[in-house]
Order: C-alpha cells, then structure tokens, then sequence
C-alpha cells in the first residue's frame, strides 16, 4: 500500500529558525487536512514532503507517486482566476497519483467550485493531503494533523469532531483555570489569617514580657519558640503561595494554548428604522453590462451577504459604495460611518507600526487614547509598536479592525470582500466572535457558507443574472 513516512524529520530556515523538530509520522493513503495558524510551518510541511526543501535532520520516505497543487496568488480578477485554479485542480486530479497535495485548494473558487472541488476530494481514490480554512473542505478529512508552535498532533477524524474535541478541551482548561484561581485565592488568605493569629500569639507573649509576671528564662523561651514558629510559618506561606500562583499561571497558559484569542467590537446602536445603504437603479458595465437597474436597501442593523459567481460585479458593488466607482445611471447614499476590509486587508500601510497606523488615519487622538483603544483588541504595551508588515495572519485582522474601530465615530457599516480568504482556523474563529456580537449593519461578500452561517443572522442577495437576482 503506499504510504508517506517521516522519521526524525527536523527543518530549520536558512536563517536558523526551527519549524520542525524531530517529527515521526506515517501517512495512508486517505484525505488527511493540515491545520494550523498561519506561520507555523504548513506549507512547509507539504514541500519537505514534496522533496522541494530538504529536511535538517531525518528522513522522508514516500512510497507511491505524488503530485502538488500549491496555493495561486490571490488575482484581483476573482473570474479568471478561479478558472486558472479549477483548471490546476482537475490536471491534479486526472493525473491518478497516489498522493495528490493541495495548499488552500477553495482559494478564488466560488461556491460552485468549492461544491465540485468537494465532490473531487470526497471521490478520490488515492490520498489527499491538504492544507484549508474551509470548513467544507476540512469536513472530508479523516485524520487531522494540526501543527502548532508546541510541535505536532494527530487526530483522527474529520474537522466537525476536532473542533468537538478542542471545546472539551477548551471546557477543561477553563474550569481547571476556575479552579486554581480558587485555590490561589484560598490559600492566600488562609495564610494570611495564619500570619494574623501568629502576630496576635506574639501581641500577647510582648504584653506579659512589659508585666514581668512571669520568670525571664520562661518568657525568653516563650519568645524564642514564637519567633521560631512565626519564621516557619513565614517560610511555609511563601511556598504555598508560589505553588499556588505557578499553578494559577500554568492553568491559565494551557488555555491560552488551546483557546482562540477573544476580543468584542466597541458597542454600536443603530436606529431600527435607519436607511443605512440606500442603492436605487444603478447600472454600471464596461464592455459589456454587468449590473443593471439593481435597487437594494440595508436598513439598521440587517446583514446582507451578497452571493453570486465570480465576475457577477459583488466587489464592483461595493467600490460603487465606497465612492471609488460611479454608476452609469442611478443613485447610492451611504448614511453612517463605515469601514472596508478586503481578503488582503490592504487598510493598513505594512512599513508603519499598528500605534502609527492608527495615528495615520486618526489623528485627532493622543497617545494616550491610541493606547487605550488598542488595548481593547489585546495590543497592550510594546505589542502596539508591531510593524505591521511582519505580524501573523491573526494579528493582522486584530491589527486592521483596531485600526477600523480606533475612530471617534465607530463605523456603524462593515464591508467585508472574502474576509476569510487569507485567515487561518483561529483567526477566523476570531472574526465570527467579533461580528457575531457586532451591533451596526454589514454587507459581506463570502464564498464560506459556514462562515456565514456561523456568524448568522444574514439576509442571502444572490448575484445571478446582472441584476442582483
């Protein structure tokens, strides 16, 4: 039977990084998906298997052919680019190797792709290795191999019974975490009642030593065994007190580990009744029509999650919003502060720290309040003088809401172009917390239907035929 065998496989960059350390794994021939945050070494999994890099230490054995699709540069025409993917896919899939190796195979794909990619995968007969934030996608796999800064693990199963097994884990390390503050809590006050009576004890031995109504030799041995004792006890509390808070800090690392970073959007009310996007007859074309009298309304805090092919004028739509295109014919108001975030985040200028991000587009704050409303979305201290340009996929999406939300007036509107697209499991796990809680309207673009359904409350509008029908 083929199978790929990794044994003691270490990598290191060429700059000394380790990414890898004494791995040993053995690969069947079956879907197995790969997951892990950005940056801690999946692709580089999937080339060191592919033989494009060379391990540091260790060997890869692989019996059986192998063929690797690796992930397509995002295009910023999302049509021809899906087309250039489904066409790498099937030349994949029609070469009957026995390992095939995707990298975010569902990226530029529209749903109609990601429906066909699934039907591919599921149908396959050799194995397929494959790196996906794609819910759908990730539902295929029978063993999970998630790689984290701590190393690797290996689950079998597909991804809806992983993600069951983290909120077990999640719901342990949570009331383990409960439990030592508990403890930490009990055991220093139940040294500090120690530490009172032994003053007391002590209060009372200096009181019959001022009387003198009792031998010296007596009192002197009196006060030799208080001191004693009073040392002991001094020695003993620190200790438990340090066992305790060691406990403490341990609990609370095991569920930083394995529970993704939470934060919540700044609080927003809108008017139930406010026309917030207000889009009536527009047409907008180039060589030929794309959208034509299309009308549509977002009012308070309705969600609208535009579907549609790709080339079908979503994105067109919303730069028509923005203000950077104008209609052909027809009007569109746009009533409330709003922010944009596409697929690259391009909201941010990657060469300036996230503190100077947000002085750049904000500067009517102090120093003081940046910090403040950075904190807010964990960028405390030192954290909020990151470059930009070199944080994690994570860091960025916290980075550029930061930066939306530092505003004086919130946006109370979000745009969102594929959001998900160059997120990893957590980070996206991150932003369907952020918006679920998010109190203004929003108008998504998404190919993620879990995504979707996750964060839910949408108002499906489907672009099918050029009007948004």
């Amino acid at each position: 039977m083929p199978h790929i065998s990794l044994s003691g496989v270490s990598y290191n960059t060429p700059n000394f990084i380790k990414i890898f350390d004494n791995i040993t794994l053995s690969l069947p021939p079956t879907k197995i998906a790969i997951i892990g945050n950005n940056g801690v070494g999946k692709t580089t999994f999937l080339r060191l298997i592919m033989g494009e890099i060379l391990p540091s230490d260790g060997k890869i054995k692989i019996d059986g052919t192998t063929q690797f699709c690796p992930q397509f540069p995002q295009s910023r025409d999302a049509k021809s680019g899906g087309q250039i993917q489904i066409a790498r896919l099937r030349e994949a899939f029609m070469g009957n190797s026995d390992f095939i190796l995707l990298d975010e195979p569902s990226n530029n794909l529209d749903s109609d792709a990601v429906k066909w990619l699934s039907r591919e995968i599921s149908n396959y007969i050799g194995g397929i290795i494959f790196i996906s934030h794609d819910e759908r996608i990730l539902n295929l796999a029978e063993i999970i191999i998630e790689i984290t800064h701590l190393g690797i693990q290996v689950f079998s199963g597909n991804y809806h019974e992983f993600k069951a097994l983290k909120q077990r884990q999640i719901a342990k390390a949570t009331h383990d975490l409960k439990s030592a503050q508990n403890n930490e809590k009990r055991t220093r006050l139940e040294n500090q009642k120690r530490i009172e009576k032994q003053q007391k004890r002590n209060a009372m031995g200096n009181k019959k030593r001022a009387k003198n109504d009792a031998p010296k030799i007596l009192l002197d041995a009196q006060k030799n065994r208080a001191e004693q004792s009073a040392g002991r006890n001094i020695g003993l509390n620190a200790r438990q007190n340090e066992l305790a808070q060691d406990a403490l800090n341990n609990a609370r690392s095991q569920l930083e580990i394995i529970a993704p970073l939470h934060f919540d959007l700044p609080e927003i009310t809108v008017p139930n009744s406010k026309i917030m996007i207000d889009i009536q007859n527009i047409s907008f074309g180039y060589q030929t029509q794309i959208l034509s009298n299309f009308s549509m309304q977002i009012v308070g805090n309705e969600r609208i999650w535009l579907r549609g092919k790709n080339g079908s004028g979503k994105t067109t739509l919303l730069r028509h919003i923005m203000g950077e295109l104008f209609p052909q014919r027809g009007q569109i108001k746009i009533n409330a502060p709003f922010a944009y975030l596409d697929q690259n985040l391009g909201l941010m200028k990657s060469e300036l720290s996230i503190f100077d991000n947000v002085r750049h587009y904000h500067p009517e704050l102090n120093d003081n309040q940046i910090y403040a409303k950075l904190a807010r979305f964990k960028f405390r201290n030192k954290d909020a003088l990151k470059i930009t340009g070199t944080l994690s996929g994570g860091e960025k999406l916290r980075a550029a809401l930061a930066i939306a939300f530092c505003a004086p007036n919130p946006p109370q509107i979000l745009l969102l172009d594929e959001p998900t697209n160059n997120l990893d499991i957590n980070s996206r796990e991150i932003l369907i917390q952020a918006l679920q809680g998010f109190g203004g309207a929003i108008l998504l673009i998404s190919h993620d239907e879990g995504f979707v359904e996750q964060i839910g409350g949408f108002i499906p509008q489907s672009f099918l035929d050029g009007n948004g029908q």
